[in-house]
């Protein structure tokens, strides 16, 4: 039952990503036609999409690491397959095996591998989908549309914008393109408003759509 429940989890995630990938294509086709400006890639999105690629290497070396340590205990006349190892089918007819057969050291070893793998492999198809979701995202543009500002699949209309401030310029280590950082300050929800705090978001902007982007930003909102 536990094993099903992991397995149920796993394609939770995998369809979650899939469907917020459609999603975003789909309302990026209805928007096609409103958009008034392009900016840079949103590398906050980005920024966790190497986050999770992170995680996916280190769950996906520990789980690689444990099942050669599994095929070396075993040997090739019980694990003669990448797939056996990964089969928890083939894992329990063996683990039956060494049971029936008194054969205590083979049964620890895939006891303690096979109670581990279910969510070991929820960690690496879990950090897997999630890092291909945030470069997905981080890799769309910012865009300013008609009614309000598109990013990371969502839009964020003009009248929900109730503040917005520019940093002072910044240049990147090694570059010369120079941006600024958009603070702007949203609308609370109902949850953000109870601990009386706003919503925040952060946007970097290149130096030549600053103007642009402030004269928007002026004309479609009432700065309280």
């Amino acid at each position: 039952m536990t094993e099903k429940v992991f397995f149920l989890f796993i394609a939770g995630i995998v369809s979650f990503t899939l469907i917020q990938i459609i999603t975003d294509q789909i309302k990026r086709k209805r928007i096609r036609d409103k958009i008034i400006l392009k900016l840079n890639r949103n590398y906050s999105q980005l920024l966790l999409g190497l986050i999770w690629l992170a995680f996916f290497l280190i769950w996906s070396f520990l789980l690689i690491t444990e099942a050669q340590e599994l095929y070396h205990s075993l040997g090739s006349t019980y694990i003669n397959s990448v797939y056996q190892v990964l089969d928890l089918g083939y894992l329990q007819s063996l683990r039956s095996y060494f049971y029936e057969n008194s054969m205590l050291r083979e049964l620890n070893n895939i006891a303690s591998y096979q109670h581990q793998l279910p969510s070991k492999l929820v960690w690496v198809f879990g950090s897997a989908c999630l890092s291909i979701l945030y470069f997905y995202k981080g890799c769309r543009h910012i865009e300013f549309i008609d009614n309000g500002i598109f990013l990371s699949g969502q839009i964020i209309r003009w009248d929900e914008i109730i503040n917005f401030k520019w940093s002072s310029e910044k240049k990147p280590l090694g570059k010369n393109d120079r941006y600024y950082d958009l603070l702007l300050t949203l609308k609370k929800s109902k949850l953000i408003a109870f601990f009386g705090v706003h919503n925040q978001l952060e946007i970097k902007v290149n130096m030549k759509n600053k103007d642009i982007v402030n004269s928007l930003l002026e004309s479609h909102i009432n700065i309280i």
